[in-house]
């Protein structure tokens, strides 16, 4: 099979059948704005291979949100139970150290967010205490930003829902298509017999 270039415009929207007819012909007999069936499913190849890659990328989006979600559910919990006295320091400390090397650089943090778990991990390092306020405010932090996390992601899966939808759409068009040329090629050989 052979290959054809990334960038194949998709096929001219005819808005009436007068356009269609006055159409300059080319060699093949076609309308010169319309693409061959070679040149539709090459289109629609592409796009699939397109959606396919987004939505994709979406879903990885959607697993990193849901872990960072996760662990920052889990450290506020641990920073209640160091301020009830149920959960060591050296507990807390080591969730913060795990929240900020898988999440510390991806984005799904916020500078002022790093920037306070690195700065309570130092503390907490050198054998030193949190304060109750230091605790409020560090779980507060998670809290709000595992609630934003969480809408983004609300936000993101009904975008995935779209292109779910679109792939759905060039999948059947490509499905209709290699019906007709079927449909189209057995008509040929049957008039031929």
């Amino acid at each position: 099979m052979q290959t054809l270039p990334l960038q194949i415009t998709p096929p001219m929207q005819f808005t009436s059948i007068d356009a269609f007819q006055s159409a300059p012909l080319g060699a093949d007999g076609m309308p010169m704005e319309l693409m061959s069936c070679d040149a539709l499913l090459a289109y629609l190849e592409q796009r699939l291979g397109n959606l396919s890659g987004r939505i994709k990328d979406k879903m990885n989006i959607s697993n990193r949100n849901a872990d960072a979600i996760s662990d920052m559910n889990r450290l506020s919990q641990e920073l209640a139970g160091l301020k009830n006295g149920t959960t060591s320091a050296d507990q807390v400390m080591g969730s913060m150290q795990d929240l900020l090397a898988s999440h510390g650089a991806d984005g799904t943090l916020t500078a002022a967010q790093v920037k306070d778990l690195n700065t309570a991990c130092a503390q907490l390092q050198g054998g030193g205490t949190l304060s109750a306020a230091q605790l409020d405010s560090l779980a507060a932090m998670n809290n709000n930003q595992a609630d934003a996390l969480g809408k983004l992601d609300s936000l993101n899966l009904i975008d995935l829902q779209s292109l779910v939808s679109q792939m759905s759409q060039a999948t059947s068009m490509v499905s209709g298509m290699m019906a007709s040329i079927n449909e189209t090629a057995r008509g040929v050989i049957s008039n031929m017999r």
